[in-house]
């Protein structure tokens, strides 16, 4: 039986499940290592694939590209041509102050 600390838990839970889903989900995404750093990056405004590329120190750009699309067809960050490059940036403030937190909290 649970107390009663135990029981406003489990209906917060059973209230907030699609919450914890979505949540879950963002950090399934940025649990890879070079996503993670994409999307410091883009927690610090937009930028394009080549810049991007020279932040991170690295020549493979396909790879980057590939990462880029995992994160925007999971509506994490969105693209712009301007000219002839393709600027990104993130699309919810909040995984802006989520990456934001962490920096504080660890960097």
């Amino acid at each position: 039986m649970l107390n009663s600390i135990g029981q406003e838990l489990r209906e917060e839970f059973a209230r907030n499940e699609e919450v914890c889903r979505h949540v879950i989900g963002i950090f399934q995404l940025i649990a890879n290592k070079q996503r993670f750093r994409i999307v410091c990056i883009l927690s610090r405004g937009d930028f394009c694939v080549s810049e991007m590329a020279e932040i991170l120190g690295t020549e493979k750009l396909s790879n980057l590209s590939q990462q880029l699309k995992i994160l925007r067809l999971a509506g994490i960050v969105e693209c712009d041509r301007d000219a002839k490059r393709m600027v990104y940036r993130l699309t919810d403030d909040r995984v802006r102050e989520m990456i934001q937190f962490f920096k504080a909290k660890y960097l």
